[in-house]
């Protein structure tokens, strides 16, 4: 009797989880993604990749590989984490990922995930909303949607009018040599542990019409080494 009232509350969850979703994305549109998810464990991605109008449960990670093309419009993802950092998004060397309209957030509001962009040739983030980004060591700061760079010449990186919260930091640009250009604006960022946006190596940037509210150990913007026409 008991597994069956725990096994009628999880399709139960699950359920509402797809309404949920539906409802606060979704128009009725028809779903599509070339290289859908299974459903259980990973998911990883290669070469080219549309989704539009999907939603999923992540058990595992996933994983966008290195060189892949790949745009999320109107996705729903949440990760199914079992403590912080059990899961990661994450996209690998020279790839270029393009999300608009889609919301990224954890099942249970209180575990993250680690949402990590390495050396990316485009990452566009626009109109989505991002929430519970983090990861296993929630005292670094350095933590949240977080771009990595060893190079930062010639890579489109914009953040524009999103709606990121309750997590560890909110954007988080981390250089280990080279500097990048990004445009970031018209984003709100709310309840972060950390920093709401912080700029590692950041130079002739658009860092503008940003909001920050409830940012509880450190501040808004923080900045190191940021150069050359920055907002």
């Amino acid at each position: 009797m008991k597994l069956f009232f725990t096994a009628f509350f999880a399709v139960f969850w699950f359920l509402a989880l797809q309404v949920h979703f539906t409802g606060a994305v979704f128009t009725g549109a028809v779903g599509s993604c070339s290289q859908p998810y299974s459903g259980y464990g990973n998911w990883y991605i290669s070469g080219n990749q549309t989704c539009e109008n999907v939603s999923y449960v992540i058990q595992g990670n996933v994983t966008i590989e290195g060189n892949s093309k790949v745009l999320w419009r109107n996705v729903s993802l949440a990760f199914n984490t079992s403590y912080n950092g059990s899961n990661v998004l994450n996209i690998l060397y020279a790839a270029e990922f393009t999300v608009e309209n889609s919301r990224l957030v954890s099942l249970n509001p209180a575990l993250r995930y680690y949402f990590q962009i390495n050396e990316p040739t485009v990452f566009k983030l626009t109109n989505s909303e991002v929430a519970h980004a983090g990861n296993q060591d929630d005292k670094s700061p350095g933590r949240g949607i977080e771009i990595i760079f060893t190079d930062g010449a010639n890579k489109q990186v914009q953040l524009v009018g999103n709606y990121i919260h309750d997590g560890a930091s909110g954007i988080v640009f981390s250089s280990y040599g080279g500097t990048i250009q990004a445009y970031v604006a018209n984003n709100t960022i709310k309840n972060m542990e950390f920093n709401g946006l912080a700029l590692n190596q950041v130079a002739n940037s658009t860092i503008e019409g940003n909001v920050f509210d409830n940012i509880r150990e450190h501040r808004g913007i923080m900045c190191s080494g940021c150069r050359y026409n920055l907002f």
